[in-house]
């Protein structure tokens, strides 16, 4: 199944700020306002956000692999040591 751009980086949002901000809130207010299986429900939104962004993991993963090579692209461009300094 191939998984369109959108869905990538909406999926990886909400692993990388929702879910972990979702589990927060609930471990945090439950408590106060007395709300049962706080913990429980916590633990169960961070159990799902794990698990989705393992998924995400293997499909850039699977996504970047070509000719049987990882071919991750580049942030910045390669910078030789040797000239860093001089001129």
């Amino acid at each position: 199944m191939k998984m369109s751009n959108e869905l990538f980086d909406l999926l990886k949002w909400l692993c990388l700020i929702v879910f972990p901000a979702l589990s927060t809130a609930v471990s945090v207010i439950f408590p106060l306002w007395g709300i049962p299986y706080a913990n429980e429900i916590a633990k169960t939104i961070t159990a799902i956000a794990t698990f989705i962004g393992a998924c995400l993991g293997v499909s850039s993963v699977n996504y970047y692999k070509k000719d049987g090579s990882l071919e991750m692209p580049e942030d910045e461009e390669e910078v030789d040591n040797n000239e860093v300094g001089e001129g």
